[in-house]
Protein backbone atom coordinates (compact mmCIF):
# COMPACT_ATOMS: atom_id res chain seq x y z
CA UNK A 1 0.00 0.00 0.00
CA UNK A 2 1.27 3.47 -0.81
CA UNK A 3 -0.02 6.97 -0.32
CA UNK A 4 0.10 9.83 -2.80
CA UNK A 5 -1.48 13.19 -3.31
CA UNK A 6 -3.40 11.87 -6.37
CA UNK A 7 -5.25 8.63 -6.95
CA UNK A 8 -3.75 5.98 -9.18
CA UNK A 9 -4.75 6.30 -12.83
CA UNK A 10 -7.98 4.47 -13.57
CA UNK A 11 -8.93 3.86 -9.93
CA UNK A 12 -10.39 5.88 -7.15
CA UNK A 13 -11.42 9.47 -6.99
CA UNK A 14 -9.76 12.40 -5.25
CA UNK A 15 -11.12 13.11 -1.80
CA UNK A 16 -12.68 16.45 -1.19
CA UNK A 17 -11.02 18.37 1.59
CA UNK A 18 -13.16 20.38 3.95
CA UNK A 19 -12.63 24.12 3.74
CA UNK A 20 -10.18 25.63 6.21
CA UNK A 21 -11.89 27.10 9.25
CA UNK A 22 -12.15 30.87 9.47
CA UNK A 23 -9.66 32.43 11.87
CA UNK A 24 -11.05 33.35 15.27
CA UNK A 25 -11.34 37.17 15.41
CA UNK A 26 -10.43 37.23 19.11
CA UNK A 27 -7.30 35.18 18.50
CA UNK A 28 -6.42 37.33 15.49
CA UNK A 29 -6.73 40.47 17.64
CA UNK A 30 -4.55 38.89 20.35
CA UNK A 31 -1.94 37.93 17.75
CA UNK A 32 -1.90 41.47 16.34
CA UNK A 33 -1.55 42.93 19.85
CA UNK A 34 1.28 40.51 20.66
CA UNK A 35 3.09 41.42 17.45
CA UNK A 36 2.73 45.13 18.24
CA UNK A 37 4.03 44.59 21.77
CA UNK A 38 6.95 42.56 20.45
CA UNK A 39 7.83 45.30 17.96
CA UNK A 40 7.70 47.91 20.75
CA UNK A 41 9.89 45.82 23.05
CA UNK A 42 12.33 45.08 20.25
CA UNK A 43 12.55 48.79 19.38
CA UNK A 44 13.17 49.70 23.02
CA UNK A 45 15.83 47.00 23.31
CA UNK A 46 17.57 48.27 20.17
CA UNK A 47 17.49 51.85 21.44
CA UNK A 48 18.87 50.78 24.83
CA UNK A 49 21.67 48.84 23.13
CA UNK A 50 22.58 51.95 21.12
CA UNK A 51 22.60 54.09 24.29
CA UNK A 52 24.73 51.50 26.09
CA UNK A 53 27.22 51.39 23.21
CA UNK A 54 27.44 55.19 23.19
CA UNK A 55 27.95 55.30 26.97
CA UNK A 56 30.61 52.59 26.79
CA UNK A 57 32.47 54.53 24.11
CA UNK A 58 32.22 57.77 26.13
CA UNK A 59 33.48 56.01 29.26
CA UNK A 60 36.43 54.69 27.28
CA UNK A 61 37.31 58.21 26.11
CA UNK A 62 37.04 59.54 29.67
CA UNK A 63 39.26 56.73 30.99
CA UNK A 64 41.83 57.40 28.28
CA UNK A 65 41.88 61.12 29.10
CA UNK A 66 42.32 60.36 32.80
CA UNK A 67 45.11 57.89 32.10
CA UNK A 68 46.89 60.50 29.95
CA UNK A 69 46.47 63.14 32.66
CA UNK A 70 47.85 60.79 35.33
CA UNK A 71 50.80 59.80 33.13
CA UNK A 72 51.56 63.48 32.57
CA UNK A 73 51.38 64.22 36.31
CA UNK A 74 53.68 61.27 37.09
CA UNK A 75 56.18 62.57 34.56
CA UNK A 76 56.01 66.09 35.99
CA UNK A 77 56.48 64.72 39.52
CA UNK A 78 59.54 62.77 38.38
CA UNK A 79 60.95 65.87 36.71
CA UNK A 80 60.34 67.89 39.88
CA UNK A 81 62.25 65.25 41.88
CA UNK A 82 65.10 65.39 39.36
CA UNK A 83 65.13 69.20 39.56
CA UNK A 84 65.28 68.94 43.34
CA UNK A 85 68.23 66.57 43.19
CA UNK A 86 70.14 68.85 40.82
CA UNK A 87 69.30 72.18 42.43
CA UNK A 88 71.78 74.26 44.35
CA UNK A 89 71.41 74.95 48.05
CA UNK A 90 69.67 78.28 47.41
CA UNK A 91 67.04 76.78 45.08
CA UNK A 92 66.55 73.52 47.02
CA UNK A 93 63.74 74.87 49.21
CA UNK A 94 61.76 76.04 46.18
CA UNK A 95 62.42 72.81 44.29
CA UNK A 96 61.40 70.76 47.35
CA UNK A 97 58.08 72.64 47.61
CA UNK A 98 57.48 72.18 43.89
CA UNK A 99 58.23 68.45 44.08
CA UNK A 100 55.96 68.01 47.11
CA UNK A 101 53.11 69.86 45.38
CA UNK A 102 53.46 67.68 42.28
CA UNK A 103 53.29 64.54 44.40
CA UNK A 104 50.22 65.90 46.21
CA UNK A 105 48.53 66.79 42.92
CA UNK A 106 49.25 63.32 41.60
CA UNK A 107 47.84 61.72 44.77
CA UNK A 108 44.62 63.76 44.54
CA UNK A 109 43.97 63.32 40.83
CA UNK A 110 45.26 59.77 40.42
CA UNK A 111 44.73 57.83 43.63
CA UNK A 112 46.21 54.38 43.61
Amino acid sequence: MSYADRPCPGTGAPLALPPAPQPDPVQAARLAAARTALATIDGARTAQAARDAHEFERAGRVALALRKRCDKLRLQARWADEDLARSSDDAKAIARIKARRMVETLAVECPG
